[in-house]
């Protein structure tokens, strides 16, 4: 009874990754305390997963080193110049989790379709609270919307990598309610970046797919319901949100740069401008000052400096201005790196699928500057690329599970 609490207790970051990291305003800080828990029980225990052979063995794989090496850059840079608090301790919490939690890909995938199913619903939910119960715009809910859109953008993904490989009728039923909840609330979030980034990921995903998919009447069934059901919930927005579009390029073809997109713009022209100065190690917190500066030399606009951007809404140019070259570098080597660790792997398509998620989301956005996100993001590609092959702790289950696609 008190070792199946404990195995509780090691897995309650997992659990709370799809659900209450998201769902709440301080869930990554719940994160981090969850993290130091796990380990600490994981330790006690003596998990197999925390001998010195295992330590050793996950610190030599090439995702956890890379990780370790963005967070070692992370700490350096925050203590020398400037970089986010918040990125850098999910980053420092992602790395204990990686290397003493156990990273079990079996016991995973026998909990996702569930899991699934309440974070979509969950997500749902809280939308429809924050709009229809609560009246709030995008800008006043607990959770940032675009990192938000994200999260359910990799439900989405994650239930649809579920629904291809799933044996069973339930765990399809279940993988396709999932998967449809998650695509509503993504135009829900009226997130015109994480629309374009989900649909070329989807694309991807179900590429010479649906000739070999088998799906049931009841699935099928419950497709349509929840088909008809997202046209109905999310079609007057998304028309909204495209005659809102429509409307900010007619501003920028008129010269007016004042809009979202025209925003947009003008950071990405700043970002440019500055990067050249400090190209190697970037900026730091001393951005802003550089922006005024160049506001004095009439290179900026008065409307982007009364803005007073954090980050300039697309992660390669922030991190070529904050962190340089090298911090760009290590930025493009986390996204290419678990499609090529996974080459030739039945759960490939889905590292692929994610990282060109999170690679067209940072052309318009800053996913990673967001703690949730570098906790959904390194946790599951750490469980795609290691858990897959590690045992399980408990249970009797086989020594080695084939990975799948989710």
């Amino acid at each position: 009874m008190l070792k199946n609490l404990a195995n509780g207790f090691i897995y309650l970051p997992y659990v709370w990754l799809f659900t209450g990291l998201f769902w709440l305003k301080n869930g990554h800080k719940i994160m981090a305390v969850l993290v130091a828990i796990a380990c600490l029980i994981a330790c006690i225990y003596r998990s197999p997963h925390v001998s010195l052979d295992a330590i050793k063995g996950r610190l030599c794989h090439p995702f956890v080193l890379l990780i370790l090496i963005y967070t070692v850059f992370a700490i350096a840079s925050y203590t020398s110049y400037g970089y986010s608090s918040r990125e850098m301790r999910a980053l420092i919490a992602t790395c204990v989790l990686l290397v003493f939690v156990p990273l079990d890909w079996t016991r995973c995938k026998a909990w996702l379709a569930p899991l699934l199913i309440v974070s979509s619903v969950g997500a749902l939910v809280y939308l429809l609270i924050n709009v229809h119960i609560l009246h709030l715009g995008r800008a006043s809910w607990s959770i940032n919307a675009i990192p938000f859109a994200t999260y359910c953008a990799a439900l989405a993904l994650l239930a649809g990598g579920g629904l291809l490989t799933a044996q069973n009728r339930q765990q399809k039923i279940f993988f396709a309610i999932s998967f449809c909840l998650s695509v509503i609330a993504v135009f829900y979030s009226q997130t015109r970046g994480i629309w374009l980034a989900l649909g070329v990921a989807l694309v991807i995903l179900f590429a010479n797919q649906f000739r070999h998919l088998r799906v049931s009447r009841q699935t099928f069934i419950v497709v349509a319901i929840t088909g008809v059901l997202a046209l109905t919930l999310i079609g007057p927005k998304v028309s909204q949100r495209y005659q809102q579009t429509v409307k900010e390029y007619q501003a920028i073809q008129g010269g007016n740069y004042n809009t979202s997109i025209g925003l947009r713009f003008q950071m990405w022209q700043a970002a440019v401008k500055l990067a050249p100065i400090s190209p190697i190690l970037g900026h730091g917190d001393d951005h802003a000052n550089q922006l005024r500066a160049m506001h004095q030399a009439d290179q900026v606009s008065s409307h982007l400096i009364r803005f007073n951007p954090a980050h300039y809404h697309n992660q390669f140019l922030d991190k070529l201005v904050k962190g340089g070259g090298v911090g760009l570098g290590l930025l493009i080597t986390l996204l290419l790196l678990p499609v090529w660790l996974s080459r030739g792997q039945p759960q490939h398509k889905l590292a692929l699928c994610l990282s060109a998620l999170f690679a067209l989301a940072s052309l318009t956005d800053v996913p990673f500057n967001h703690p949730q996100i570098a906790y959904l993001y390194f946790i599951v590609m750490a469980i795609l690329l290691i858990g897959a092959n590690e045992k399980s702790p408990v249970g009797s289950g086989p020594k080695r599970q084939e990975a799948s696609h989710a």
